[in-house]
């Protein structure tokens, strides 16, 4: 599960790096929401706490970002050996980098030490970035050739938990629709609201589309997982039987001034939410209604931050 989109851009009159992610999980694996690490200030992510790692975050002091999903392409298998044979190392690992990392020569070194190491992990998607850079740079374990993928700047990407060339419906389908919502001029607020209300679409996908055409068969994916925003379910007992849903929203908006917005959405799927809600028009547009979207119940943190220059 698990699905992001993210825009950066050296052009755009407001905003250079734009990113949503939806974690979704198993609603018994205990986890930190965001927060500065006690190890680490300079780190801003959430923390898994079994295995200490994390899934999204960025370095408040050199701007470098990276971000993962579950690649369910790879085969899942029970690996054991420590902290560096989690999935979420590879976050931690490139976050605690004191190098500011803008260029592809600058990421080569961290990417290559992944790569190395790709057959040890369960199956993910990859991506380092910095808010500097107008290019992002994503790899997976799913290929079998060690292969840097370059992604070009103005212009937004969605990901999800196919790989990024033969993804999920959910993230190819709204891929670009950052670019739709930064273009209409809005506030910060109401760019805020609009792209947090891309991630509560809870419509799932056309049945025929629920898996990418060369989805191989150890694919686990199943229709109430199709959408942005995965509701609570329970898992066929063949693959675990346990409970998870979109647990957790985060929100990165950095303006070109590299003054950093963060927001977090912590969602209780057992209360619904008081607020009232009324469909961004551009999302209408884009075929998305105001029924589509979840009316679970949420806590919102709010954090500001200027990163270095």
């Amino acid at each position: 599960m698990c699905t992001t989109f993210w825009y950066q851009s050296n052009t755009h009159p407001k905003y250079k790096f734009v990113i949503a992610f939806n974690r979704d999980e198993i609603i018994a694996r205990p986890y930190k929401s965001i927060h500065y690490w006690e190890a680490n200030p300079s780190i801003l992510a959430g923390l898994d706490l079994p295995t200490g790692g994390s899934w999204f975050g960025i370095n408040i002091t050199n701007g470098n970002i990276a971000f993962l999903t579950n690649c369910e392409f790879v085969p899942f298998s029970i690996i054991t050996g420590g902290i560096e044979l989690s999935r979420g190392y590879l976050i931690s690992s490139f976050l605690h980098l004191k190098e500011k990392c803008t260029s592809a020569s600058d990421f080569e070194p961290a990417l290559k030490k992944v790569l190395l190491r790709k057959k040890l992990l369960n199956g993910f998607n990859l991506v380092y970035t910095n808010i500097d850079a107008n290019s992002a740079y994503y790899i997976n374990n799913y290929w079998e050739e060690d292969k840097i993928m370059e992604l070009p700047g103005n212009k937004s990407y969605g990901m999800s938990n196919g790989v990024l060339t033969n993804d999920l419906y959910k993230a190819e389908s709204n891929k670009h629709i950052l670019v739709d919502i930064l273009s209409a001029n809005m506030s910060l607020e109401e760019t805020k609201d609009c792209i947090f209300q891309v991630m509560l679409n809870e419509k799932l996908a056309p049945e025929d589309k629920v898996q990418p055409k060369m989805a191989p068969k150890e694919s686990q994916y199943c229709l109430n997982e199709s959408s942005i925003f995965v509701n609570y379910h329970k898992k066929p007992a063949v693959v675990g039987g346990f409970e998870a849903a979109t647990l957790w929203t985060g929100l990165i908006i950095v303006e070109n001034d590299n003054h950093m917005h963060f927001y977090e959405r912590v969602y209780d799927h057992f209360k619904p939410t008081d607020k009232p809600i009324t469909i961004h028009p551009i999302l209408e547009k884009n075929g998305i209604k105001e029924k589509d979207l979840s009316k679970v119940g949420y806590k919102e943190v709010y954090l500001d931050k200027i990163i270095s220059k």
